[in-house]
């Protein structure tokens, strides 16, 4: 090789190394850190971790309601971070919240620290207070330190909606207003049971949250009579326990209720109401009452 090639390959190199330290360091950043240009940072959401390179989806937020998802920031180098005060550049440095739908967010960054150890974590607060009409919403969390001149910024995702209750039995939507009866039939021998299915839909764009379902104000010819909990017999009662957990929208959710007979009441109408209670106060009501009746015969 050449004296003329030595030289060249020399300056290559040494132009290659310099951009590397630069690219280490980040523009304006503290090269004393072990990890600069934001690879310090670690987010999580409980035991999650944050995918920094994405959006963060943080699913729905209730029109009219608050849906809150806590951060977790760790510093991942081996080097403190500063998160207050200024860099070199006089940039402010902390965790701040911007975007294009701030204003139904709100972040607390009451335990962001003066400086965060190797290792060490603290937690910011991120509420979802969705407001006017069922959408996309987004804003950033933006983290700023001594290890970067720019901000990282993570990108927050959520859809705002309200949650919808219909409910249907036997192919017909029932009024929740109106309370629309639901007829089981006629359980006519001792120990005979009769059932129907009602089938909850969420119809709305926020899940569905059924707080309470009960059976209540049971009458037999018009007389209220006392429920028996140990003993369904003539009363109505739940084939099976219904499931509480949230519907998502466009779901849906069976609700199994029956009588059974025997021979210690006299024959008649048996009435009651089922009442679920719920977050869709977009149908029009958050207690959706359903009315119930049999025939009992000998």
């Amino acid at each position: 090789m050449t004296n003329g090639n030595l030289v060249k390959w020399s300056v290559v190199l040494l132009l290659a190394a310099t951009v590397v330290a630069c690219d280490n360091a980040g523009a304006g950043g503290d090269s004393s850190l072990a990890s600069a240009d934001g690879t310090w940072l670690s987010v999580a959401i409980g035991s999650e971790s944050v995918d920094l390179s994405a959006d963060l989806d943080i699913g729905y937020g209730e029109i009219g309601g608050s849906d809150t998802t806590t951060l977790t920031v760790t510093n991942a180098s081996d080097a403190t971070v500063t998160l207050s005060g200024t860099n070199a550049d006089g940039d402010a440095l902390g965790v701040f919240l911007g975007g294009a739908d701030a204003a139904q967010f709100s972040l607390d960054t009451s335990a962001v620290p003066a400086s965060l150890a190797p290792n060490a974590s603290f937690d910011v607060v991120l509420d979802f207070v969705a407001t006017g009409s069922p959408g996309r919403r987004t804003a950033t969390v933006s983290i700023r330190s001594n290890a970067d001149s720019e901000a990282y910024d993570l990108t927050i995702v959520g859809a705002a909606g309200s949650a919808e209750i219909t409910v249907e039995w036997d192919d017909e939507t029932i009024d929740p207003i109106v309370g629309d009866p639901v007829y089981l039939g006629e359980p006519t021998t001792s120990g005979g049971l009769v059932q129907t299915t009602l089938t909850v839909t969420n119809s709305g764009t926020y899940p569905l949250k059924i707080s309470r379902a009960v059976i209540s104000d049971t009458t037999v010819n018009g007389t209220a009579v006392e429920s028996n909990p140990g003993d369904d017999i003539n009363e109505f009662f739940f084939v099976q326990t219904p499931d509480l957990s949230a519907i998502d929208p466009g779901s849906t959710r069976d609700i199994i209720v029956g009588i059974q007979k025997d021979d210690t009441y006299d024959y008649g109408t048996v009435a009651a109401t089922l009442t679920l209670s719920t977050n869709a106060t977009a149908s029009g009501t958050d207690e959706f009452e359903i009315s119930l009746s049999a025939t009992l015969y000998y």
